[in-house]
């Protein structure tokens, strides 16, 4: 056998030299040319498409540590820790220095939820790559729920790298995480404006638009980020849930395909779907869908929601009303989960229960509709009628009260002791406690801090707007309400300051951002017609009636006092088939009979609602007219 000095000698002599020695083989050539692509697409924000390309990497050389690198960084990308960390495996086995693996092992180990052992992994990163340690160790110590912790890391980061745009992209999403609106959006903008390239940097930018002004404004961001990367699924999955939040149905299917075409039998994927099959009425195919979830994301708010919605339209009250309890012990505000529980504990002829739940909804100032006519029909099993009919004429009131805190649901000595001076989660039930009982300079007291110390989070602008506001000082609630608006206009906010403020601005811009939310036309149908302009208001009221399914008893009592004719008769009638012990929808239909000269079944109605409602100065002009 030949030796290697032997073997040198002989390749002089063929006229390859000693530099042919040195050259890379046409694979090696393929596999190093492949990592480069990968790792330059990646930095062009199309993660999917670094994935590919490294994965390409390492079937051209799967003894290339390079290649495996290249794939770890795209799967760190991409959120899937548990290939990230086989790839980084191979990379050592192909002759990485494993510390100098050390920051991207951490990262993995976050992925997979191991926050205990990223952080342990992290403090032990070279130098060199102190800065991607400490993003990760940061974000290891809020997952493990140190908050001081993770904030002071992160300054520490931001101290040494300002300019890292995956530093604050994770500073972005933490803060939404938080509610903290503001700091937030100063992330994500510095983020993408560090990086434009950053998909998720732009995701994160697009929830913030999302929760700070409407739906629609999240759409543009979406789309650049899909522009960077067509199939990056995180995107994909955002995309589709907007689109068929705005009532997009058909992009939003579109979308979800191709999110499914990505990542092949996704149960978020199948939950969007199922979704969207509930919403157009296809609850079988919905059902089927939902089947496909699966046992892990089921289990989160949304699809206990949608879970317990199919369980009623399926006649599983029980099942509803486990999956409901377990969604309200997650979310005790969540309005949606207490009106459905208590459609179900109606049905299981639990009415006291029903009351229980729905009580701190209905007893808000702005109780909708639906949550006032199932309490009233809880009432109705309980067999007092009077309080029934009291709710119901409340049910066929288009207008409502200003928004505020639910009830408290503890005693004002338990929610002393949890509070936290500043601190919105802790501090907003004993405020509900403190309202509850009117002790409103106290409630005022205890809310200053909340502005002072925790000024970028909306709710505690809400919060301090609601002490003032009950405690009558109406100028300082108002702008109270404008400063957390600033920062989050959604529906409270929008109602609280239609209760305190012109909002005809306003109302337009929410509006054209958050289509699908009946808050915005309600609002606007309210000021035409407080404006006496029937005209002005159809257009919002059919807009309404639309997002009902026309069953909004209140929406079709006021169209049917806008409507002439045949419309209004039709209209009438169909307000009172869904309310006929309301004094509101015999007003109206009584009133749309009487214009069309049927005076004989207007008198009848309109002697009901005046019955009904003898004060009511709407109801006793109507019946005045009558006997003109």
């Amino acid at each position: 056998m030949l030796g290697p000095i032997a073997a040198v000698v002989l390749l002089i002599a063929a006229g390859l030299g000693v530099r042919a020695l040195l050259r890379p083989t046409a694979v090696e050539r393929d596999a190093n040319t492949l990592v480069a692509r990968s790792d330059a697409t990646l930095r062009a924000g199309n993660v999917s498409g670094a994935r590919g390309l490294a994965r390409q990497a390492v079937a051209a050389d799967v003894s290339s540590a390079p290649a495996h690198l290249a794939a770890a960084r795209a799967a760190l990308a991409e959120g899937d820790g548990l290939t990230a960390e086989a790839e980084i495996g191979r990379a050592v086995d192909a002759g990485t220095p494993r510390a100098t693996t050390r920051a991207m092992s951490a990262h993995a180990r976050l992925l997979q939820n191991d926050a205990t052992g990223a952080l342990a992994i992290a403090q032990t990163a070279p130098d060199a790559d102190r800065s991607y340690a400490r993003r990760i160790e940061a974000l290891a110590l809020a997952a493990n729920g140190d908050i001081a912790g993770a904030q002071m890391v992160w300054n520490r980061a931001l101290a040494q790298a300002p300019d890292d745009a995956a530093l604050w992209s994770d500073i972005a999403r933490f803060s939404l995480a938080q509610g903290d609106l503001g700091r937030a959006r100063l992330a994500a903008d510095r983020a993408v404006a560090l990086d434009p390239a950053r998909v998720d940097a732009l995701l994160a930018r697009a929830r913030v638009a999302r929760l700070r002004v409407g739906l629609v404004t999240a759409l543009p961001w979406q789309r650049r980020a899909l522009a960077r990367d067509p199939n990056s699924y995180a995107a994909l999955i955002d995309h589709a849930a907007t689109l068929g939040d705005v009532g997009q149905g058909r992009a939003m299917l579109a979308t979800t395909r191709r999110a499914l075409a990505v990542r092949p039998g996704d149960p978020q994927a199948f939950y969007l779907l199922a979704t969207l099959a509930a919403r157009t009425g296809k609850f079988t195919l919905a059902r089927a869908l939902f089947d496909r979830v699966g046992g892990g994301f089921d289990r989160t708010p949304g699809a206990l929601l949608l879970g317990a919605m199919l369980d009623i339209d399926g006649g599983d009250n029980e099942q509803a009303v486990a999956r409901l309890r377990n969604l309200i012990g997650l979310q005790p505000m969540n309005i949606r989960a207490r009106q459905l529980l208590g459609v179900a504990l109606l049905r299981l002829d639990a009415a006291q229960e029903a009351l229980a739940t729905l009580r701190p909804v209905a007893l808000r100032d702005d109780a909708d509709s639906y949550t006032l006519i199932v309490s009233a029909r809880a009432f109705e099993h309980t067999g007092d009628r009077a309080t029934a009919a009291g709710l119901l004429d409340r049910a066929a009131t288009l207008g409502a009260g200003p928004a505020r805190q639910f009830a408290a649901e503890d005693s004002i000595a338990i929610t002393a002791a949890a509070a936290t001076a500043g601190d919105v989660t802790t501090t907003v039930p004993l405020l509900r406690a403190l309202l509850d009982e009117r002790q409103t300079q106290t409630a005022v007291t205890v809310a200053a801090p909340l502005v002072r110390l925790s000024a970028m989070r909306p709710a505690a602008w809400l919060a301090y707007g609601d002490a003032q506001y009950l405690a009558g000082r109406r100028s300082a609630a108002a702008g109270a309400y404008r400063r957390g608006a600033a920062l989050r206009l959604d529906a409270p906010a929008m109602l609280r300051l239609a209760a305190t403020d012109d909002v005809r601005s306003t109302l337009d811009h929410y509006r054209a951002a958050n289509p699908a939310d009946p808050t915005g036309w309600r609002l606007a149908a309210l000021s035409a017609l407080a404006r006496q302009d029937p005209a002005a208001a159809r257009g919002p009221l059919e807009r309404l009636r639309t997002l009902s399914d026309g069953g909004d008893a209140a929406v079709l009592a006021a169209l049917a006092l806008v409507y002439d004719g045949e419309q209004a008769v039709a209209t009438g009638a169909a307000a009172y088939r869904l309310a006929p012990a309301s004094a509101l929808t015999c007003d109206a239909y009584g009133w749309a009979l009487l214009r069309a000269g049927d005076r004989t079944r207007a008198g009848q109605l309109l002697r009901k609602a005046a019955i009904l409602a003898p004060t009511n100065p709407q109801v006793r002009w109507h019946l005045s007219q009558l006997r003109a």
